[in-house]
């Protein structure tokens, strides 16, 4: 019979009696106890949904601190050391008075302003400067002018003789350009020269200026007489100031600054810038009366110390100055002792013998030449 043939009603009782034989069934088989619970009551199985764990909190990670930054140094290469043979010993030193300490000579050092002050000292007294004062035993009037050999015939005239006739120029202002070198350096500056004289009284300024080292002055005041100048004052404003009170009367020299505070002077002394114009006096009084090789001695006063300066007629010249053509006579002062300066001067013949040209020289190549520009 198929099932379709079967009854609606058949089919439900023959299902509900298949249930209940497999319900019957289930029940009769043994329960296991699960293991280690030997006759223990089984447990009922439960679930329940947990909530998911809280995220812990984030720790704070240690502050973190630069390095510190260096700047990149950069080093040589190394270079590999050469192999160089072990030197023999040397051979014993010899004694230290057998070592020449001159055999290199050092290179001579430039210029300074010192030294071109110094050259402006040179410039300033037309002549060399003075050395260190003297004690009033050692006062130069005890010196004589050098003996000039019998060969040469030359006559001296010391130029303070009594009723030595001089012819004094009128009063002159002149302006020098002034070119010099010293110490390897050249250098370029300006002087004047003012000659003031009513007949009895005079003064004479001379004043040396240089770009950059300042200026240096000396002035000489007194009275006219009828040998011509005495002088009563001379000063000398340098980087210090010195000066030299005269008093041809008492024949004493009082000096501001200097080893001896006085010395004697006789009756035709001069000071460093009146002897100037007292040679132009003599030479103009009488030109005749002294020829080429004639030696004239003067006492000179300084701001220190008191010399004898000899200056030897060399004969007329004709110049080449910036003021133009200028007929002059030259004379030269002859060095004494140490003294190594070498003096050129030349009186201008047609302006009363005053000074045209002054040329110092010391050693090879240091000089300082003064030429007239402007009267």
């Amino acid at each position: 019979m198929s099932p379709a043939a079967i009854p609606r009603p058949t089919l439900w009782l023959l299902l509900a009696a298949v249930l209940a034989l497999h319900l019957l069934a289930l029940r009769s088989l043994p329960v296991r106890p699960a293991a280690g619970t030997h006759g223990a009551t089984p447990v009922p199985l439960s679930t329940r949904l947990l909530p998911p764990p809280k995220p812990a909190a984030p720790t704070a990670a240690p502050p973190v601190r630069p390095a510190p930054v260096r700047a990149p140094t950069r080093s040589a290469p190394r270079r590999p050391a050469a192999r160089t043979p072990r030197p023999a010993p040397a051979p014993p030193a010899p004694p230290a008075a057998a070592v020449s300490t001159t055999s290199i000579a050092e290179p001579a050092s430039p210029a300074t302003e010192t030294d071109m002050a110094d050259a402006l000292a040179q410039i300033g007294g037309y002549s060399a400067p003075e050395p260190p004062a003297t004690t009033h035993a050692e006062a130069p009037e005890a010196e004589t002018a050098p003996q000039t050999p019998a060969s040469e015939a030359v006559a001296e005239r010391p130029a303070e003789a009594p009723g030595h006739p001089v012819a004094l120029p009128p009063s002159a202002q002149l302006a020098f350009k002034v070119q010099g070198h010293v110490k390897g350096f050249d250098y370029n500056a300006s002087a004047e020269l003012a000659w003031q004289n009513d007949g009895e009284r005079y003064r004479v300024r001379q004043k040396v200026s240089a770009f950059l080292l300042g200026s240096r002055a000396q002035e000489s005041v007194g009275r006219v007489s009828a040998r011509g100048l005495q002088p009563e004052r001379f000063v000398d404003e340098g980087r210090k100031t010195r000066s030299a009170d005269i008093d041809i009367a008492a024949h004493t020299a009082h000096f501001s600054d200097g080893a001896s505070s006085s010395a004697t002077v006789d009756d035709g002394a001069q000071d460093r810038l009146s002897v100037f114009i007292q040679l132009g006096a003599l030479l103009a009084a009488s030109p005749a009366d002294y020829p080429s090789g004639t030696e004239i001695a003067l006492q000179v006063v300084g701001a220190r110390r008191v010399d004898r300066w000899t200056f030897r007629v060399e004969g007329p010249e004709t110049l080449e100055l910036p003021i133009g053509t200028t007929p002059a006579l030259k004379l030269r002062r002859l060095p004494q002792g140490d003294d190594a300066q070498q003096d050129e001067l030349w009186l201008g013949t047609d302006i009363g013998y005053l000074p045209v040209r002054i040329r110092l020289a010391q050693g090879e190549s240091d000089y300082v030449d003064l030429r007239l520009a402007q009267r």
